[in-house]
């Protein structure tokens, strides 16, 4: 078997949860604002349910996908804003999910953060050279 290739049945966390008062604080941002903008598809949320599977979810994507806290903040606020991405997480138990081109949820969503944000610092530094000229 391929290393870093584990499988969300293959990894539990051995230990208690790290961070894990953070990551809940995440995942209630998360679903708090998913359910003001569209009330209507949570009218049968089991809130105790998907913030457990939610909670191992971010878990598993500092543990074992290596990302940062603060880069899935980031990338979760990205994505609740995106046009695109707006309508398409509305929990966060599948972002480990592949997609059709073989990457994870996160990881798609991620790079198109990372295209965007560099497009902007790029968009950025060409404003601040015309201010100087």
């Amino acid at each position: 078997k391929d290393k870093g290739k584990e499988t969300v049945k293959d990894v539990a966390p051995t230990t208690p949860i790290q961070n894990h008062a953070e990551i809940l604080y995440v995942v209630d941002q998360f679903y708090q604002h998913r359910i003001a903008t569209n009330p209507i598809a949570f009218k049968t949320f089991d809130k105790e349910k998907s913030y457990s599977q939610s909670i191992l979810e971010l878990d598993k994507l500092i543990r074992i996908d290596k990302y940062t806290l603060d880069e899935i903040k980031s990338v979760l606020n990205f994505a609740v804003n995106d046009s695109f991405w707006q309508d398409q997480v509305y929990s966060l138990a599948r972002l480990r999910r592949k997609s059709g081109n073989g990457e994870t949820k996160f990881k798609n969503i991620y790079l198109k953060f990372k295209a965007s944000t560099k497009q902007q610092d790029a968009m950025d530094a060409w404003a601040a050279e015309m201010e100087e000229k």
